[in-house]
């Protein structure tokens, strides 16, 4: 985990912490459409969510139990990565997202600056052999007062198209 996170923006949208998962239950618009799935399978959970397929409850049990089960360690992860007690984290676990300042009220992240100088500190960070500043070190960087700009970064294809 990193021992810093900073947003870029105070526009910056924070969180989402959350789990879920969408299967697709296509199976009655393959009946109206006079379409008959037929599915094989070596179990009851193998091809779960196929196209035109319905869905059984041992099905929707077992994704849920996935979900539920990578929401466990993403808490925990979260809970340790960002020092937050059961409370901080129930709070902050809504799937919901917040801009820069509120999700340093919640201890999401550690400050606002932008990208370039996040970017010097990783090649400062890079050049001492690894020694970085952890999250309530006095080598911390106070939060920006100001946004940066950024350009978007373009690779070939088109379709690798990325924006900070």
């Amino acid at each position: 985990q990193a021992s810093q996170i900073f947003a870029n923006s105070p526009t910056a949208q924070i969180g989402s912490i959350g789990t879920f998962m969408v299967v697709y239950d296509m199976s009655e618009a393959a009946a109206k459409e006079g379409i008959k799935v037929h599915r094989f399978a070596t179990g009851p959970l193998k091809g779960a969510g196929a196209k035109g397929t319905p869905l059984t409850e041992e099905q929707r049990a077992h994704l849920q139990q996935i979900t539920d089960e990578s929401q466990t360690a993403f808490d925990g992860a979260v809970k340790r990565g960002r020092g937050l007690t059961d409370k901080q984290l129930a709070d902050v676990r809504t799937g919901g997202v917040w801009t820069a300042q509120n999700a340093m009220d919640r201890k999401l992240i550690d400050g606002v600056r932008p990208l370039g100088k996040t970017l010097d500190e990783l090649v400062k960070f890079a050049s001492t052999g690894g020694k970085a500043p952890t999250r309530n070190s006095a080598s911390t960087l106070p939060m920006m007062k100001q946004t940066q700009t950024l350009p978007m970064l373009s690779a070939t294809p088109k379709e690798q198209r990325h924006e900070l």
